[in-house]
């Protein structure tokens, strides 16, 4: 009961600002209060499994691997503070009854119509990250928390982007980077269903030739890393108790110019290679009520800063259907990319850019009567630097990332905020 209230708390913020204002973007039973999940639908078997798959990507595990772990290479004593917001439109489609529908002689005429009794409300959801570092000579420690989160549209499309966009992302963050303190004040699990928030805390070792990490989920299980900074390569393993591991390893941004090949690295840029594998859940045979959990098993290349300016990205899916599933390019400012290891004389570049365009594959989704398809995909980001600090925005139509894993969200369009200040 107690994690049913703050489940109900957490998706009602702004709920009354969103009833209190139409607007001529207004769509479908948008403008009704009372929704309701017409369990047993696909559409809501879809928003459950995008939901997991949401906080199996954005996990406190995999944003310190990314954000973390692989950008202490090199690092000088002191403290990394990340913050990383990702919001997705969209992600699917479920059906909802809404209950204000229902003409019960108290309702104004207008706030709810009888023909949007049944609707089709898109799923919106939001992932925060925070995290930080403190290396001390060879030893240092790592704290990491997400907070990931689904909820139906809010009202009509003005609201909606100002509550997704303005306003729930203080509160998604402040509550992720808390996770620990909530773990205290209510004991127990911290999955809330449309809302799951984790955290780790642990140590980490420099020892020149490797560097090694571990620490405590609080979702009740262990992340382990371990990285080598002359090529780049590294692996990270995350496991709760009763769910499947979640691992990757890969070699990220191998520099030729760092290996003493100036003129091959200014031609090719940096190369990064990656496998992973993450639980995924496929429809269960004959029409069974639990679905089956199976692997999501990717491999991926990058090729950054060819040429100081153009990008190239393939992606193929192994498990389940094998197929190409990104191919990519991209334009950008020369030396969009930072490698690991950064040159001290190297000049920060104060503003960057960078579009990139493709298409992606998916895996037919028949409950939905979706066939397998190729999709266009874009990318468009905006990055400041100034001193030790940088802003990054990016927005994003069909990301390879978010269609392998709920490749129901054809057509989402999702934007991303990162933060980092190196103390």
């Amino acid at each position: 009961m107690r994690r049913a209230l703050w489940a109900a708390a957490l998706l009602g913020v702004g709920a009354p600002a969103a009833a209190g204002q139409t607007s001529t973007f207004t769509p479908e039973g948008a403008s009704c209060e009372e929704v309701g999940l017409i369990a047993g639908t696909a559409g809501v078997r879809n928003a459950a499994d995008a939901i997991q798959r949401q906080a199996n990507t954005y996990s406190a595990s995999a944003f310190a691997a990314r954000h973390l772990d692989r950008e202490r290479v090199g690092a000088e004593d002191g403290l990394l503070v990340v913050m990383d917001l990702n919001t997705t439109y969209n992600a699917t489609r479920m059906p909802v009854f809404h209950r204000d529908a229902v003409d019960d002689g108290m309702s104004e005429v207008g706030d709810c119509v009888a023909k949007n009794r049944v609707a089709m409300r898109g799923l919106d959801m939001q992932a925060g990250n925070f995290g930080l570092t403190y290396n001390k000579g060879p030893v240092g420690l790592i704290f990491a928390t997400s907070l990931t989160a689904g909820f139906p549209a809010y009202g009509d499309q003005f609201t909606r982007v100002n509550m997704n966009s303005f306003v729930a992302p203080a509160y998604v963050v402040g509550i992720a980077a808390t996770a620990p303190l909530l773990d205290l004040l209510i004991p127990g699990d911290l999955d809330l269903g449309a809302i799951k928030l984790d955290y780790l805390l642990g140590a980490r070792v420099d020892a020149k030739l490797v560097q090694a990490s571990a620490a405590w989920l609080g979702s009740k299980g262990g992340y382990a890393q371990l990285s080598e900074p002359t090529f780049g390569g590294y692996a990270f393993v995350a496991k709760s108790i009763g769910e499947a591991a979640v691992w990757q390893a890969g070699v990220d941004r191998l520099d030729p110019g760092g290996l003493g090949a100036a003129d091959l690295g200014e031609a090719l840029g940096l190369t990064s290679l990656a496998y992973q594998q993450l639980p995924y859940s496929l429809a269960a045979p004959g029409g069974a009520a639990l679905p089956v959990i199976g692997r999501l098993r990717v491999t991926g290349a990058q090729q950054q800063n060819i040429a100081r300016v153009a990008d190239l990205a393939v992606r193929y899916r192994i498990e389940p259907e094998a197929s190409l599933s990104e191919l990519a390019m991209g334009l950008h400012t020369p030396g969009y990319h930072k490698p690991r290891v950064r040159d001290d004389d190297e000049d920060d570049v104060p503003v960057g850019l960078l579009a990139r365009g493709g298409f992606v594959s998916t895996p037919a989704v028949w409950s939905q009567g979706l066939a397998a398809a190729r999709l266009p995909s874009g990318r468009v980001e905006l990055n400041g630097e100034a001193d030790d600090f940088l802003v990054r925005l990016a927005f994003l139509y069909n990301d390879p990332e978010q269609l392998q894993l709920y490749p129901f969200a054809r057509g989402a369009l999702s934007y991303q905020l990162t933060l980092r200040g190196d103390l």
